[in-house]
């Protein structure tokens, strides 16, 4: 089965350490799929590699990177995944292209109000 894949990336305004506090927590996590989760790689202030298996995803790739840029940190999620069932991969993508805007937008509220 072939993987899709998708990247949603914005400037937040905060440093790459205060992110990295914020987003390397478990508050607020609701879950929406089961997840065996495993990281390959934990860099702090810096971002991570998760490559987990899903209840939906035979394969589930999830890479934050985590970069200082003028005016604060440049958050980049980039996911690829396999589903278990051979159709829906597109309307998958879309899905979660939306939560993780989602996420992103509620990150940058987060960092905005504490100005």
């Amino acid at each position: 089965m072939p993987f899709h894949e998708f990247e949603v990336t914005s400037v937040v305004p905060a440093s790459p350490e205060r992110v990295w506090e914020r987003v390397s927590t478990m508050e607020g996590v609701i879950p929406v799929d089961y997840d065996d989760l495993t990281l390959l790689r934990v860099e702090p202030g810096r971002g991570f590699l998760e490559a987990s298996p899903l209840f939906t995803q035979r394969r589930w790739i999830h890479q934050r990177t985590l970069e200082a840029v003028g005016g604060g940190c440049r958050v980049t999620d980039r996911v690829r995944f396999e589903p278990r069932l051979p159709v829906g991969g597109r309307v998958l993508v879309a899905l979660y292209r939306f939560v993780f805007r989602h996420r992103h937008r509620r990150l940058g509220r987060y960092f905005t109000a504490e100005e």
